[in-house]
Parts: structure tokens; C-alpha cells; sequence
């Protein structure tokens, strides 16, 4: 995702989607358990002074505008590694406590990403969890129009793959709950949780 010019970025989505968006996703993440924490595509890192110091983040972000914004908001930060790497043909070194994806599964294909929770689910300690941050599948006209809008984006931009917001219920996981996020006329926001399906 190198196309972005990050000002702009940043400014429409303060606009659309403002402060709480960012403030969601972190209370979130801080109420989990766990020292070692992987943050998939964390975008331009809005996130990051929300989150708890007493732990240790790896952000694996794919877009070379995007690490270097996330670089520059963690120069200071010892607790932060940054990897500039697709995540697909990333090969991590350690296992987490917790793996976050915020808003990156969506702009993948079903079969993508039944293919990004097979190797997640290897890199997980014992009792580790997954959490998934994203947008719930569009049920009213206006929750249509958004995401219709924001997939012709990213897809016009950056050539996505994703078409469809998938519940991660359908997918090859077994969900344990689900905390309500932001609600607008326009949107839906959830947080999941999962782990690997039972045998």
C-alpha cells in the first residue's frame, strides 16, 4: 500500500471515522492478555500511543509509507519492532501471546484468508488468541454504499483481492466472543476473538 499520501490518509480518517476509531482498537487490544503482541497491517500507527508499554509489539506492515510513518512514532519506544514485510512470505522468528488483525482481513479473498489463519495459528504460544478489528458484513443500504465505496477504492489503488466482508464465524476458526465497537448510520465495528478449531 505505497500509494498513499499519508496527510491526506490520516485526515479522512479523522474525518470519517474519527478519534474513537483509533481508541476502540486499542482498549481492545490493552484488555488482552499476553507479553508478546503481533499487529498485522497497523496502517499509519494511529494506534500506537494508546497502547500499554508493558509489553513487547511486533508490527508487520507491508507498505513502505506506512513503516516508515510507524518508525518514526516508535523511534523512542524500545517495546516496538517494526518489519516492513508482506505478511504472507514474512517468517517469524518467535511465537506470540496474541496476534491482532485491525481492518487487514478484509482485503483478502475467503480462501486468503483461511490461508492467513493456518499460519497464524502456528505462531501462537500455548492458550494463545488471535483478535480480529474490523467492520461487520453491511446489513442496511448505507452499510452497503460505505464498504462498496471502500473496496472500489483499495481495489482501484492498490489491486486488493478481498470483495466482501466475511464474518469470521463462517471461516475456519472457532470464535470465542465478540465485543460491540463503534456504530454508525454508515458502519458496524467488532472486535473478535479466536483460537484454532477444536480436532
Amino acid at each position: 500500500m505505497g500509494f498513499y499520501n499519508l496527510k491526506q490518509y490520516n485526515k479522512v480518517v479523522r474525518l470519517v471515522y474519527g478519534k474513537s476509531f483509533y481508541k476502540f482498537q486499542a482498549e481492545v487490544i490493552n484488555n488482552e492478555i499476553g507479553k508478546e503482541v503481533l499487529v498485522v497491517g497497523p496502517g499509519n500507527g494511529g494506534i500506537i500511543s494508546l497502547l500499554k508499554e508493558d509489553r513487547n509489539y511486533c508490527l508487520v506492515e507491508k507498505s513502505e509509507v506506512f513503516s516508515r510513518q510507524l518508525k518514526n512514532l516508535t523511534q523512542h519506544k524500545k517495546e516496538f519492532q517494526i518489519i516492513n514485510e508482506d505478511f504472507f512470505s514474512w517468517k517469524p522468528h518467535q511465537k506470540f501471546d496474541l496476534v491482532v488483525f485491525p481492518f487487514f482481513l478484509d482485503l483478502f479473498t475467503r480462501k486468503e484468508q483461511q490461508n492467513i489463519f493456518h499460519k497464524t495459528f502456528k505462531m501462537l504460544n500455548d492458550d494463545g488468541k488471535v483478535l480480529i478489528i474490523d467492520f461487520e458484513p453491511p446489513k442496511s443500504f448505507l452499510e452497503r454504499i460505505h464498504i462498496k465505496l471502500l473496496y472500489l477504492l483499495f481495489r482501484s489503488l492498490d489491486g486488493i483481492t478481498g470483495e466482501e466482508i466475511i464474518c469470521p464465524k463462517s471461516l475456519n476458526t472457532e470464535v470465542l466472543d465478540s465485543i460491540e465497537g463503534l456504530k454508525s448510520p454508515f458502519f458496524r465495528i467488532k472486535a473478535y476473538r479466536v483460537q484454532p478449531p477444536k480436532p
